[in-house]
């Protein structure tokens, strides 16, 4: 089953790596990139649950899983197609980046999705606690999938240097101490050692990853 990863801005490089290490540390074996296109990356990673890669990563948005790509032109059917596995309720958001030719505007074909998926399954449409939601992410082609987890963009952040109780102007920013703890593929339980680890924003990530982390 694939899993659809949508990446964030910052070092678009750093952050396909990253996913590709992750996953392949949960799988047990290396994840292959079915598609990268834009800040969609297409994931062939065994069993690995959406929501594991998504609670691990740190230069990425959203997981979803029961991935499927196609054409643009197609993007609200390939979208409908997308399994909601029994929900009752859902909502569809739309992503759209600047690989994407100019179709309908986000909320349009949001609304057009939601009548696809409402006709064909008969789950109600809830904005505000759905059980399932429906990604598409619209770029040089369409990526669909049912939300599996996103990242805790806003706990990150909160772990920002400026936060701790000793900082430096010069200090990683916890995302992308996260990305390179991730980048290391160390097995879970494995250990961690930075021995300059000034105000400890690695040897932090490392800990909430659930490895032994030493630093000096």
């Amino acid at each position: 089953m694939a899993l659809l990863v949508e990446l964030s801005g910052e070092v678009p490089g750093m952050a396909r790596q990253e996913a590709l290490a992750t996953a392949s540390m949960l799988a047990g074996e290396e994840a292959r990139a079915l598609a990268e296109d834009g800040p969609a990356l297409l994931l062939d990673c065994g069993g690995v649950q959406a929501e594991e890669l998504a609670r691990r990563l740190g230069l990425a948005h959203h997981v979803s899983d029961r991935a499927v790509s196609g054409d643009v032109d197609s993007a609200a059917q390939l979208a409908a197609g997308v399994d909601i596995g029994g929900a009752a309720s859902f909502r569809v958001r739309v992503r759209r980046t600047d690989l994407a030719p100019r179709l309908q505007g986000p909320d349009r074909l949001e609304a057009r999705v939601g009548d696809l998926v409402r006709e064909g399954t008969g789950a109600r449409v809830d904005l505000v606690g759905p059980e399932a939601e429906v990604r598409l992410v619209l770029a040089g082609r369409a990526y669909a999938g049912l939300l599996g987890g996103s990242v805790d963009r806003r706990g990150l952040e909160a772990r920002a240097v400026k936060h701790r109780p000793f900082s430096h102007p010069i200090s990683l920013h916890p995302k992308f101490a996260r990305a390179m703890v991730n980048l290391a593929g160390l097995s879970p339980g494995g250990r961690v050692l930075d021995p300059f680890c000034g105000t400890g924003g690695i040897l932090i990530e490392a800990c909430l990853l659930g490895y032994e982390a030493m630093g000096s």
